[in-house]
């Protein structure tokens, strides 16, 4: 399954995405003619590097963002949901708000006494430094995936034949044997 997603990915990348330079200056890249602008890379790139920092302790070493290409990261990430979101759409795949909603009240981080509470809901995101709209974005993007997945997974038939000898390739030992001696012993 993931073979295949990577190779749908790959023929939509090289055949699907242009940068953005020359058709609109605020677009960082066209995947499939359905243009990225620049205010949504910018978003997501403060998301990463906020989640970097956070991963620090808010302390990052000098360079280091620099060097995890996070505009590089953030571009893939990118053109990834778009994709994805193409080919759900093409697919008939749709997440629906109630979805969303059912989601979010089971999340137990939102309940308290067993039941969904919204104060703790906005004070929880307010405190991550996120509104309800951007989170709920997020997991549509999240449950949209999964969607997908399990779409594409029904496609993917094993044979019992096929999981023991890939189960017998992960998992097979090599015995080797061997002699060692000195290079004056060798002359």
């Amino acid at each position: 399954i993931q073979g295949t997603i990577v190779i749908i990915v790959l023929v939509f990348i090289f055949w699907g995405v242009g940068s953005g330079i020359n058709d609109n200056r605020n677009d960082i890249a066209t995947v499939n003619d359905e243009p990225i602008p620049y205010e949504a890379f910018q978003k997501a790139y403060d998301q990463l590097a906020t989640q970097y920092r956070n991963q620090f302790g808010g302390n990052m070493p000098k360079g280091l963002l620099e060097s995890l290409d996070l505009e590089g990261q953030t571009v893939e990430q990118l053109i990834q949901r778009t994709l994805l979101r193409q080919g759900a759409r093409e697919m008939g795949i749709i997440v629906r708000n109630l979805e969303i909603q059912q989601a979010v009240e089971k999340m137990e981080a939102f309940r308290t006494n067993g039941s969904f509470n919204v104060e703790q809901y906005k004070n929880i995101l307010s405190s991550s430094g996120m509104m309800p709209s951007s989170f709920e974005a997020s997991m549509r993007i999240d449950l949209l995936s999964g969607k997908v997945l399990s779409h594409l997974a029904r496609f993917a038939k094993l044979t019992p034949l096929e999981v023991n000898e890939q189960f017998g390739f992960d998992n097979k030992e090599i015995s080797i044997e061997y002699i060692s001696f000195s290079g004056s012993d060798f002359k």
